[in-house]
C-alpha cells in the first residue's frame, strides 16, 4: 500500500483530484479506487469529494497492472 501525505498546497483539494495529481492517473481511475475501498485517509474510508487538510495521510492500494499479450 502506497502512502502519501497531504501538504499545505493540498488544503481544500478534493481527494480524487489529489490522487490523480500525485499518482499520475485519471480522476475517473482515482474515483474507482476510492469507491472500491482501496483509499484511506488517516485510516478511514472517505468519499471521493472529501476535502484534504495539511498532514492527512492518504493510503492507496494500487492494483497490479494487467499484462498485455
Amino acid at each position: 500500500m502506497a502512502s502519501v501525505a497531504a501538504d499545505n498546497s493540498d488544503v481544500g483539494k478534493r481527494l480524487d483530484l489529489f490522487l490523480s495529481e500525485r499518482l499520475d492517473i485519471t480522476r475517473s481511475a482515482a474515483v474507482k479506487l476510492i469507491e472500491a475501498g482501496k483509499v484511506l485517509v488517516d485510516g478511514k474510508a472517505v468519499a471521493k469529494n472529501a476535502k484534504l487538510t495539511a498532514g492527512d495521510e492518504v493510503e492507496v492500494e494500487v492494483p497490479e497492472p494487467i499484462p498485455m499479450e
